[in-house]
């Protein structure tokens, strides 16, 4: 298995991330979070993804994260609904970048370790190992690609900034079946879809913020043959997908893989008044931290043995 090379010196023209982080800052709320959009409810995962930004109210949306989070570990933005896996697993990230928060990591992290997808028998629909449970969006649904992939990022860096040391077998179990899901949902095209690869006989469509969430959480197994499949994918469809979000994505997940960026950073330069006039929070966001040129944040370090 090959390890990740060196990123390559590429990256949008665009000399620094202002008028995103400029951008965010309108968008605050008085409560400290924010919004997907600005003067709307904050929520945990915009908040969250601008925790992890180079934006000047970064510590302040960490603090928003913090009051969120209750006794059980778990994050709540709406108590009348499931507590969101996938977006407790991004504030996770969000407290790993402190070590004041630490602590609170380490809390998200022991409840994550507790939840799964269901589990079910073989099925004449899909084609897959439905017997596998990584990490579902909420409560009694099945695991999906995203929120397993946004878990096993989490935990992985957890892990290798020496949290979750009382449950490291669990933690290294779940770490386990979560790539094994991965490689199980992989198209057959390369790449991933947002739950399945096959229905009914039909290959499905891989899309590139899917498969670039997933590589990123597999970036510490670079060369084996499905992340290489995955990435070869996402290189070649770098551009289909033009919103400002998923053009981040791409690009981070490039980056974080050593591959150029050049054409990818030419659109996101193309694309920036449009990102700019919707102002939506995590695209703002993803692209801050893109023309950051920091990916730390997104990624696990190295793994404890």
């Amino acid at each position: 298995m090959s390890p990740v090379p060196p990123p390559v010196a590429s990256g949008p023209s665009t000399n620094a991330p202002a008028s995103f982080i400029d951008q965010l800052g309108f968008a605050r709320n008085p409560d400290g979070g924010y919004g997907y959009y600005p003067n709307r409810k904050s929520r945990i995962e915009p908040t969250a993804w601008v925790a992890l930004s180079p934006a000047m109210d970064a510590a302040t949306a960490r603090g928003w994260l913090v009051d969120a989070q209750g006794p059980d570990g778990w994050l709540r933005d709406d108590r009348r609904a499931p507590i969101n896996y996938g977006f407790n697993a991004m504030a996770l990230l969000a407290f790993l970048t402190d070590r004041h928060t630490l602590g609170n990591a380490e809390r998200v992290g022991q409840a994550l370790l507790q939840v799964k997808g269901l589990a079910y028998g073989p099925s004449p629909v899909v084609r897959q190992d439905n017997s596998l449970q990584a990490w579902s969006w909420v409560e009694n649904t099945l695991s999906w690609v995203e929120p397993t992939a946004y878990g096993l990022l989490a935990i992985k860096r957890a892990r290798a900034l020496g949290l979750l040391e009382s449950t490291a077998r669990t933690a290294a179990a779940r770490i386990d079946v979560a790539e094994r899901l991965l490689r199980d949902r992989a198209c057959a095209s390369g790449g991933w879809n947002y739950g399945n690869s096959q229905v009914f006989g039909a290959n499905l469509y891989a899309h590139g913020p899917t498969t670039a969430l997933a590589l990123i959480a597999l970036q510490d197994k670079a060369g084996t043959a499905f992340v290489d499949a995955g990435l070869r994918f996402l290189t070649a469809n770098a551009t289909a997908e033009r919103s400002g979000f998923a053009l981040s994505l791409t690009a981070l997940c490039l980056r974080i893989f050593g591959r150029p960026t050049d054409t990818v950073a030419a659109l996101i330069d193309e694309q920036a008044p449009v990102s700019l006039s919707i102002a939506n929070t995590m695209t703002l966001a993803g692209l801050s931290i893109v023309l950051s040129d920091d990916a730390t944040a997104m990624a696990p370090l190295s793994l404890p043995a």
